[in-house]
């Protein structure tokens, strides 16, 4: 009967916010003995908000896989900053870095 909970939760209309989200959340900020835990809906989301909690802003760079998906870039975008493209493999011309 596990199709009925996540039924209750769709019909609810709540689908990636609201009660049921927020007791998650508060199930593994206790899990994870931290002080806040936040549930985001995508890895685009999750990876701007770390930038920003960072402090990366407009002016900034940051270095990027170039074989990855958009999001990785997009994130650094969504900041302000600019998304450099670094391929590590020396025989596809690294840098060095």
């Amino acid at each position: 009967m596990k199709w009925l909970i996540h039924f209750k939760a769709v019909q609810s209309g709540w689908i990636t916010t609201g009660p049921k989200t927020k007791k998650f959340e508060n199930m593994i900020t206790k899990f994870c003995m931290s002080d806040r835990t936040v549930c985001l809906d995508s890895c685009t989301s999750a990876l701007e908000m770390t930038l920003r909690v960072l402090g990366v802003k407009r002016g900034d760079e940051v270095i990027v896989p170039a074989y990855t998906y958009t999001a990785t870039a997009s994130a650094v975008c969504h900041v302000g900053a600019t998304p450099v493209l670094v391929d590590c493999m020396p025989e596809f011309g690294s840098n060095g870095l």
